[in-house]
């Protein structure tokens, strides 16, 4: 018999949609199936990812377009910060609900 090996879970495998982004009648579905991949592929901890808009496309099923258009809308109401590193990466900073209680807890 082989040695057991431990399984480490780095990753919940839940993610929460807050109250303040869900119920923000300035968004769409778009805006919140981005914001939702985006918390989807954050770290726990930091609540930051860098996922490229074609990484977004594949985990929402939107266009990039459609896609650009959420994140600035996103980052105009004051949900992320994006910051651009040299043209060669986004690194997304969520900033919703960080003391607020979520309304929804979707599984993947």
């Amino acid at each position: 018999m082989g040695k057991r090996q431990k399984t480490v879970l780095t990753r919940k495998p839940f993610l929460w949609i807050h109250k303040l982004v869900w119920k923000d009648k300035r968004l769409g579905g778009s805006e919140l199936k981005v914001y939702g991949t985006l918390a989807m592929l954050a770290d726990n901890d930091t609540q930051q990812c860098f996922p490229s808009i074609k990484t977004i496309c594949k985990k929402s099923r939107i266009s990039a377009r459609s896609i650009i258009r959420a994140l600035q809308k996103l980052e105009k109401c004051g949900y992320i910060v994006i910051n651009k590193y040299h043209g060669e990466f986004n690194f997304y900073t969520l900033l919703a609900g960080v003391a607020v209680a979520p309304l929804f807890v979707f599984l993947f």
